[in-house]
């Protein structure tokens, strides 16, 4: 009998690990290794035109949109870096009136080095608290 319950507790564990892949792509297909789950960025979401001024002081504001398929409260906010620049001060608030929580970071506008005055889009990358990486990408112009 104690082998029947061996054999039960690991399928239950198997079937817990597959919950948390799916739960942490946010309901969307089961994730191969290397995978990324494409997310909603709004650089700069209380200016139209997501100017970001290259200046020692200034912090840019960058949204990460809970949508259906994502669930903002699965970031890990301590490994997001949009342009080279790592994330600061990270809270929840509702970016865009849908009714949900996005995640808002502050980044260094001194240090997103991989941006000059000729780019035209910001890639935001990171990972979920399981392990999971993230990647969204917005229209920026850069002064």
């Amino acid at each position: 009998m104690k082998h029947g319950r061996r054999f039960w507790f690991g399928a239950l564990l198997a079937v817990l690990a597959a919950v948390l892949v799916l739960f942490a792509a946010g309901g969307q297909d089961v994730l191969a290794e290397g995978d990324i789950i494409k997310v909603e960025i709004d650089v700069t979401p209380d200016i139209a035109n997501n100017v970001i001024r290259v200046r020692p002081w200034v912090k840019v504001e960058v949204a990460i949109l809970t949508t259906l398929e994502f669930d903002t409260a699965h970031v890990d906010a301590e490994t997001v870096v949009i342009a080279g620049a790592p994330a600061m001060f990270p809270v929840f608030q509702d970016v865009d009136f849908d009714g949900d929580q996005d995640l808002v970071l502050l980044f260094a506008a001194d240090e997103m080095d991989e941006l000059d005055r000729d780019s035209t889009k910001a890639t935001l990358t990171g990972e979920t608290i399981y392990g999971v990486q993230i990647e969204g990408t917005d229209k920026v112009k850069v002064r």
